[in-house]
């Protein structure tokens, strides 16, 4: 495509002059402005990311490398990719976990939402408990996401007809959307 060259083209110059580092962005930034939604592209997208990966990988940036590959698994996820997703995210929250990234709950988050679109609920609730462990644990986490951590746990244990912890976890949801004045999910807890 026209954009494919016009990108090729703009990280050709790191290429010679072993600036990876440089060019691992300019690929980055290519493959954000391609739609999700664009199945067809999904190929692309993935030679993208893979690049930058590597590029990463092999200058020791690990953490860096660790978010291209859960780029990878949302590319999949996206594409309804379910399994290569799944995959995917398993081993990023593992290199996660091992970086100690704020982004663990984040990964588990999708992870559940990967099982919840297969219809593996058992897993999906086991990953948004994961979820919310890590959200909490993180001193430093991301208050925002928290109140759609704490929804979508209440609703996995409400569907499992776990009622008296699905309202602990609307609860807090509740309490933070008050808190950030988000009247939509505090309507929806």
């Amino acid at each position: 495509s026209m954009a494919n060259k016009i990108f090729t083209a703009a990280a050709q110059p790191y290429q010679p002059n072993s600036q990876p580092l440089k060019e691992a962005p300019v690929w980055r930034y290519f493959q954000n402005h391609m739609p999700a939604s664009d199945k067809a592209k999904t190929d692309n997208k993935l030679k993208i990311h893979n690049r930058a990966y590597e590029i990463y990988l092999k200058k020791g940036f690990k953490l860096q490398a660790a978010d291209e590959q859960f780029d990878i698994a949302l590319t999949y996820q996206n594409a309804n990719q379910f399994d290569k997703a799944e995959q995917y995210y398993i081993l990023v929250i593992k290199q996660f976990e091992l970086l100690k990234s704020p982004r663990i709950a984040e990964a588990y988050y999708n992870l559940a939402d990967t099982y919840y679109r297969k219809g593996d609920m058992p897993k999906e609730l086991l990953a948004r408990i994961n979820c919310v462990n890590a959200y909490e644990a993180n001193s430093k986490h991301d208050t925002y996401w928290g109140q759609y951590y704490y929804f979508t746990l209440g609703v996995a244990y409400y569907n499992k007809r776990q009622f008296g912890q699905a309202l602990v976890y609307h609860q807090k949801c509740v309490d933070i959307a008050a808190k950030l004045n988000a009247h939509e999910i505090y309507n929806l807890g």
